[in-house]
């Protein structure tokens, strides 16, 4: 009897010892995938950014941003995340429909002025660490420049509608998302989400404005 209970024992730990080593794997093998995926895409700018000298011109960054990079920004989950759960339930359907075209479009204005900051700059994806449910985590990349220091940043992925996307980005510790949620739920709890929406949607027709191109 002892010795079945030894063996049985030995058993069971052989199988966590080996559970866990397979966890670690899969972990590996992942996180290894996610670094490929999205240095593909890094590859994909830097292609185009070498194909279309500054100053780029707006239809041409416009169509490249709709195309490439929107489809891997969720605005859904950054204004969501902004406003907080609470917050988020509170607001009825459509209205949380036009908070995420208001943002969208809000971080399309994000990226087009992003990128005319662009100057060479070598996004690597150089690590990622993921939570234990292996859908969210941060996605690690490293800004090789010419003769500076290279800088880091930090982007939020998670697994969404069946692909890694991105939803915020922290830069020496600080994230995008808290900077804008004092300002956003302060709007919202005090003059209403239809504010927000109207905040946002006259920046972008602004920007617009400024570029002189039609909506």
């Amino acid at each position: 009897m002892k010795l079945l209970l030894k063996l049985t024992k030995t058993s069971l730990l052989a199988l966590l010892l080996m559970f866990a080593n397979h966890s670690i794997a899969f972990s590996e093998t992942l996180e290894k995938q996610i670094i490929q995926e999205f240095q593909g895409e890094f590859n994909k700018i830097e292609a185009f950014a070498k194909s279309n000298p500054q100053p780029i011109k707006t239809d041409i960054l416009m169509e490249f941003i709709d195309k490439e990079l929107m489809s891997r920004w969720s605005a859904e989950l950054t204004i969501r995340s902004i406003l907080g759960k609470e917050l988020w339930k509170s607001v009825d359907a459509d209205q949380k429909q036009q908070l995420i075209n208001a943002y969208f479009i809000t971080m399309k204005r994000y990226l087009f002025e992003s990128f005319q900051q662009y100057n060479g700059q070598k996004p690597l994806a150089s690590k990622v660490q993921l939570n234990k449910k292996q859908n969210k985590g941060w996605l690690t990349v490293q800004l090789v420049i010419d003769n500076f220091p290279n800088i880091y940043l930090d982007l939020k992925i998670y697994f969404h509608k069946k692909q890694w996307v991105i939803y915020d980005f922290r830069f020496k510790g600080i994230s995008f998302i808290r900077l804008k949620q004092n300002e956003y739920r302060n709007l919202v709890e005090e003059q209403g989400v239809q504010q927000l929406i109207s905040l946002l949607e006259g920046k972008y027709q602004e920007f617009l404005k400024q570029l002189d191109v039609e909506p």
